[in-house]
């Protein structure tokens, strides 16, 4: 179970920084990258497959004197043969035309803002009624008995303890006297079913 844990949570984890890498980098590059100047060469059209880009190179000098070559990204073929066109340099190289001309680079962002929208009616819809029962099991206990269940204990909803989770028997047969289990609703599982085991406890009463 948390070998299986680990790696949602390290799947999960790669897609993330997948889909917030270049809306990061980007961000950074446009906001605070190095401010210089370009003069633009050239800017002709790469075939790559069944696609095809088009890739401007040219020169460009910072504010402080420092100079560089080769690919600037962010520019139309309209830009070649332009002189001092603004760029900022960043981890991944020179762009220039801010926000407006490389919005595309942050198009990973879009399935992280629909989640975050719609993942918390999803969990609403999927803890609401469980919550609701709750309250009314919570308000009008009436003759049985009512307790909270976590991770690892079962209390009472004053919070007094009312039991422990335990490892269950590793062989098949009853279980040891001091152990019960807790059954929930209809499911009618019980402890003495080795795989089919649920919540064996130590009472606590």
């Amino acid at each position: 179970m948390v070998r299986r844990r680990l790696v949602v949570a390290g799947f999960a984890g790669a897609i993330l920084a997948g889909l917030l890498f270049w809306p990061v980098v980007m961000g950074y590059t446009l906001t605070a990258g190095e401010k210089a100047a370009a003069d633009v060469a050239e800017c002709h059209s790469v075939r790559t497959g069944k696609t095809t880009k088009l890739v401007c190179t040219g020169t460009w000098r910072t504010h402080d004197g420092h100079t560089g070559s080769g690919e600037i990204y962010g520019l139309d073929r309209d830009d070649a043969g332009r002189t001092g066109v603004p760029v900022r340099i960043g981890p991944m190289g020179p762009y220039a035309g801010g926000f407006a001309r490389n919005g595309i680079l942050f198009i990973g962002l879009i399935p992280l803002v629909l989640a975050a929208m719609v993942l918390p009616v999803f969990v609403a819809g999927l803890a609401g009624p469980g919550r609701t029962i709750a309250r009314r099991l919570l308000a009008e206990p009436g003759d049985g008995l009512v307790v909270l269940i976590g991770r690892k204990d079962v209390c009472h909803p004053d919070g007094r303890p009312y039991a422990t989770r335990v490892q269950p028997p590793r062989t098949a047969g009853p279980a040891p006297q001091e152990l019960r289990a807790l059954h929930f609703g209809g499911a009618g599982r019980h402890l003495s079913r080795r795989h089919d085991v649920l919540w064996p406890v130590r009472l606590r009463r």
